[in-house]
């Protein structure tokens, strides 16, 4: 019987120690996805993938914790809920913003390629040393109707490309200000845990 108890406290003891290294590794996630939401670079889905993976350890250390660090716990996951889901929001702002710089960038390359194929024109109509004005006024024409759309695509470009640097700065300082609190409210659940 003796023996029994001391098995049975072992093996809580293993599992306390599993919660909580699972605990610190998903507060560890957690603090590095907020940092990483603003990165268009990265898919949103790769970005929230190993805290979504890692979050039940919040509610398994429920199980064992004292009610102090449940609560600290429950702080904790409740700020860093809110913030993801306020940062993703605003990430779909920049995704918006980035798809209109990626669609005046196609149509600013599309009209440069027209432009170019108008050039080549004329100077093919040079080089056959054609004399019909009509045609060649045409293609100056349709050579300068591209090059407006080109300098409309690139201004449009361009004022897309500074709204998503000035807006991509300002969910990067949100994002900051999330992390600074969040850390703040993990030291606590993190030293409990060592004690």
């Amino acid at each position: 019987d003796y023996e029994r108890t001391i098995r049975t406290d072992d093996r809580r003891a293993d599992l306390r120690s599993e919660l909580f290294l699972q605990t610190s590794e998903a507060v560890t996630i957690a603090v590095q996805t907020l940092g990483s939401i603003p990165n268009l670079e990265v898919a949103h889905d790769e970005i929230m993938r190993p805290f979504i993976e890692r979050a039940p350890a919040f509610g398994k250390l429920n199980l064992i914790a004292d009610i102090e660090l449940v609560e600290k716990v429950s702080e904790f996951t409740t700020t860093v809920t809110s913030s993801m889901l306020e940062l993703s929001a605003l990430r779909l702002e920049l995704e918006s913003i980035q798809l209109e710089v990626q669609m005046f960038s196609k149509q600013l390359a599309e009209h440069g390629e027209e432009r170019g194929r108008m050039l080549e024109y004329m100077k093919q109509y040079n080089i056959e040393g054609r004399n019909n004005p009509t045609q060649f006024d045409v293609l100056s024409s349709n050579y300068e109707r591209e090059a407006e759309n080109a300098n409309e695509a690139l201004e449009k470009f361009s004022d897309a490309n500074e709204r998503l640097f000035k807006r991509r700065m300002e969910v990067t300082e949100h994002s900051s200000s999330y992390l600074s609190v969040v850390s703040q409210l993990a030291i606590p659940i993190v030293a409990q845990m060592r004690k």
